[in-house]
């Protein structure tokens, strides 16, 4: 009788579902084991993984932006930015439009509209500010490896050309679902 009692256990496990949209937090190593372009995928559900995702990135956040960049003189520059950037997801589910205002002190510094999405082969988070006035688009990635996101924190570094932004932003809000571009 004891051993039948005992049975149940034998089959339980304490450690999160795969499937869970939560499972990792999207943190370096996820889904290693599975549903990751490099993993095992074992249950062929990526798109889905993708989208919690793209959910999860969904919404605004502050924190800190360091960016390390050559200036018109071929000069390697520093700067660290308080940063306001909000991700809105558009109904495709893995892509969507945002805006990025970078301040030093209480000064705005910059404020860009860019639309972004996520590689469905790297799942690299693919960002391309719009081009201003005389300016062109710039495009800026975040790879998948040096990514951290779950629903409080992203952190990661984000690479252009003659750029290099480390980022630590915390969760302040979760956005609508899409973006009415103005």
């Amino acid at each position: 009788m004891l051993a039948i009692a005992a049975l149940p256990a034998l089959f339980t496990s304490c450690d999160d579902d795969p499937w869970d949209p939560w499972y990792n937090h999207y943190g370096p190593g996820y889904g290693r084991d599975y549903n990751r372009p490099d993993g095992g995928n074992n249950y062929n559900d990526d798109e889905l993984d993708i989208v919690a995702m793209a959910q999860t990135l969904r919404g605004h956040w502050t924190g800190t932006t360091e960016a390390k960049f050559y200036d018109e003189n071929g000069i390697l520059k520093r700067e660290v930015y308080s940063t306001d950037i909000e991700f809105d997801q558009t109904d495709d589910n893995t892509s969507g439009r945002g805006l990025q205002n970078d301040y030093i002190g209480d000064e705005l510094k910059y404020s860009r509209r860019f639309s972004w999405y996520i590689d469905s082969k790297t799942w690299d988070i693919v960002i391309t500010y719009d081009g201003g006035e005389g300016e062109p688009a710039f495009k800026m990635i975040i790879s998948y490896d040096d990514l951290s996101l779950d629903s409080k924190t992203f952190v990661g570094t984000m690479v252009g050309e003659g750029e290099t932004d480390e980022f630590e932003y915390e969760r302040v809000t979760y956005a609508k679902k899409a973006l009415d571009d103005e």
